[in-house]
């Protein structure tokens, strides 16, 4: 099977499709921890600023260009929450 793009999924979360979002969050909530932890070195806090990476993006996604890549825009958001923690 064919794995649908992240920037499709995106585009389908703004038309309201929760479970693209949900498909999101499978495919990065342990690659964003990972990355977290080696900011932070934290394992409690690292699983709070991916919760918090999550709502961000959520709440933000009908601002997100799909014309570019996703997994950018996401670590990109991530990093933000970690440094500003």
């Amino acid at each position: 099977m064919r794995s649908i793009a992240d920037e499709t999924l995106v585009a389908d979360v703004q038309d309201g499709n929760i479970g693209a979002f949900e498909e999101l969050v499978r495919r990065y909530q342990g690659k964003l921890y990972r990355f977290v932890i080696r900011i932070i070195s934290e394992h409690h806090a690292a699983e709070d600023i991916v919760q918090v990476a999550f709502i961000r993006l959520y709440t933000s996604i009908d601002h997100i260009d799909t014309s570019k890549k996703f997994s950018s825009y996401l670590y990109a958001l991530t990093r933000n929450c970690a440094i500003s923690i």
